[in-house]
């Protein structure tokens, strides 16, 4: 019998149940049970099984290619409005994202809205509990900083720059001017090669609140973004551009 999430923390690991609540949300928050995807996440027709996107070991079905191109862009947003619909993407998993091992079944599990999070063992599950963004990376493949987005060469440790409040590491001086001068260009060389980025600050670009957990997130185009509530990130879907100017 499959265990949620819930259930594995009120059994092995009681003293973590309270703190597994506040950073991962799951479908006990929402008060419904989320059901297999039917609809085109960025159309709302209904999915034709031929198109398909994997993201962060979830896939996700869309009634034509050009929907699938169009997810690409933003897919946080798109599966977002699918959370809001009551439907989940097809998790596609073999692997546990916090030790690598295969997935001998699925009993271990922690819901990231309506993303669900396969692990080994309840162990690995406490983890991905705390740490949903860093496990989720692990599963879409993306990384930390390693090259300047400018010129293509190793960071060197000590030239950092703000843009857009996402905290940018650069080989020179001369590369974080053209970094402030052309911010998209580097965000979309940054999602080229799966890098993600984090804020410079603890605040919700929404409510200029201060972020208490990480438990509401999205990657937008190689940046990070943490917010205080889930209302902020509805909000900040509908228009990123803007709140990230802000920052």
């Amino acid at each position: 019998m499959q265990l949620s999430v819930l259930a594995l923390f009120a059994t092995a690991l009681p003293g973590s149940l309270l703190r597994a609540q506040e950073v991962a949300p799951r479908p006990a928050q929402t008060q419904r049970e989320l059901k297999e995807q039917t609809l085109c996440p960025v159309s709302g027709a209904a999915v034709n099984r031929k198109f398909s996107s994997d993201y962060e070991g979830q896939r996700v079905y869309f009634c034509g290619e050009a929907c699938a191109a169009k997810f690409a862009e933003f897919p946080d947003k798109h599966l977002y409005g699918m959370h809001i619909r009551g439907e989940r993407p097809e998790n596609i998993q073999s692997t546990c994202p916090v030790s690598g091992e295969t997935l001998e079944n699925r009993d271990s599990y922690v819901d990231v809205l309506n993303k669900r999070v396969y692990t080994c063992c309840p162990k690995c599950l406490e983890k991905v509990a705390a740490e949903p963004d860093k496990y989720l990376d692990v599963l879409e493949g993306r990384q930390a900083q390693k090259t300047c987005p400018v010129s293509g060469q190793a960071v060197d440790g000590k030239t950092t720059v703000v843009v857009q409040g996402q905290k940018l590491a650069l080989c020179c001086e001369k590369c974080a001017d053209q970094a402030k001068a052309a911010p998209d260009r580097v965000w979309a060389e940054l999602a080229r090669h799966k890098v993600v980025t984090l804020p410079a600050a603890s605040q919700c670009p929404v409510m200029e609140e201060p972020v208490e957990n990480r438990s509401f997130f999205v990657t937008y185009l190689g940046r990070r973004v943490y917010f205080c509530c889930q209302k902020c990130l509805a909000v900040f879907i509908k228009n990123p551009q803007k709140y990230l100017a802000e920052a």
